[in-house]
């Protein structure tokens, strides 16, 4: 039964909304009399003036704004149904702590973070001034060298994340920005958390919440989560970057979540005929439904990838043109030429 296969906490996680957290908000009486004298967008924060909108989610908004030296930053704040939820409120504390932790280049930078006085916690980060990473996708994926050096760079930033002991949780085209200068940058830490908690003990399972398509096998059981089911998100994201396709297409999300636990992807090669075999074979062992039968850490899978890669090239070229080239480069083309 698929009940018993994913955590009803889990699904809970999934299909959070602003519906579903209206459900929960208090009524107007009890509500706290703060949040009816309160406009949810300030005119400014930290000295930064907000300047307009740039997106949002379940827990937050998140705002262009203008400091007094004309820099341009985004500003990330709660929404007030987030004050009702404590778990919310320490997620959000969560992700302003492991944000600061970098200093990279393909990492957002956290330049400040503090609460509001109306209670609502904020963040002030770099400007990543681009388009996502879905949208350089599209439907079809992308260039196959263009996908993997993008990849290449992602999994750089992301290997830098887990040796600060962090699990990312939430790695997806949505989550990363392509810059100016066609960097991909982690934007986006919210459901970020470290592998062990400040007492030392281990990270308390069902406590990642996540997206659908790009969750692991363990994190929608709601088990104990590692660096490795991040390599299981890395696998799903480079599926789609060279497909345009994610691995678990259902019609339903409790499709796509049951798909991920018991069904196998599908076969890579059919959506991308040009690909090595052996490329999709990386991808294919990032999506294994064990974790310990994937690889070991994200250097394992690139290093594997780097691997795959390099015979690709020499297998595109017919052998016996392999030889005549060989030959050319030593002064034997004339008498091989007969045999050529």
């Amino acid at each position: 039964m698929l009940e018993t296969a994913i955590s009803r906490s889990a699904l809970d996680y999934c299909s959070c909304d602003h519906a579903a957290i209206a459900e929960s908000k208090p009524d107007n009486d009890e509500a706290p009399e703060l949040w009816s004298n309160v406009e949810p967008r300030p005119e400014s924060v930290a000295g930064y003036r907000i300047l307009e909108e740039i997106g949002s989610g379940a827990m937050s908004c998140v705002y262009r704004a203008e400091g007094p030296d004309g820099q341009h930053v985004a500003i990330k704040i709660q929404d007030f149904e987030a004050l009702i939820k404590p778990w919310a409120a320490r997620r959000f504390e969560c992700e302003a702590e492991i944000t600061s932790l970098f200093d990279h280049p393909s990492i957002v930078s956290l330049f400040d973070s503090g609460t509001l006085d109306d209670g609502r916690g904020f963040l002030v980060l770099e400007m990543v001034e681009g388009t996502s990473l879905k949208e350089h996708i599209g439907s079809h994926g992308m260039a196959l060298e263009t996908a993997l050096e993008t990849f290449a760079e992602i999994s750089e930033a992301l290997a830098t994340v887990h040796e600060a002991g962090v699990v990312h949780g939430d790695l997806k085209p949505q989550n990363i920005m392509i810059d100016g200068n066609g960097r991909p940058r982690l934007i986006d830490f919210g459901l970020a958390l470290r592998l062990q908690t400040d007492d030392g003990s281990e990270m308390p399972e069902g406590s990642l919440a996540g997206t659908p398509a790009y969750m692991s096998p363990e994190q929608i059981e709601s088990r104990t989560l590692d660096c490795q089911s991040d390599v299981f998100a890395l696998g799903t994201l480079l599926y789609t970057m060279l497909s345009g396709k994610t691995p678990f297409r259902r019609k339903t999300m409790l499709g796509v979540l049951s798909a991920i636990v018991h069904d196998e992807p599908e076969d890579l090669l059919a959506w991308r005929g040009d690909l090595c075999p052996a490329v999709a074979g990386v991808v294919h062992k990032a999506l294994t439904k064990g974790r310990r039968k994937r690889f070991g850490s994200v250097c394992e899978m690139m290093k594997a990838l780097e691997k795959a890669r390099c015979p690709a090239t020499v297998h595109r070229m017919p052998w016996w043109r392999l030889v005549a080239a060989t030959a050319a480069s030593l002064g034997w083309s004339a008498g091989l030429s007969t045999y050529f």
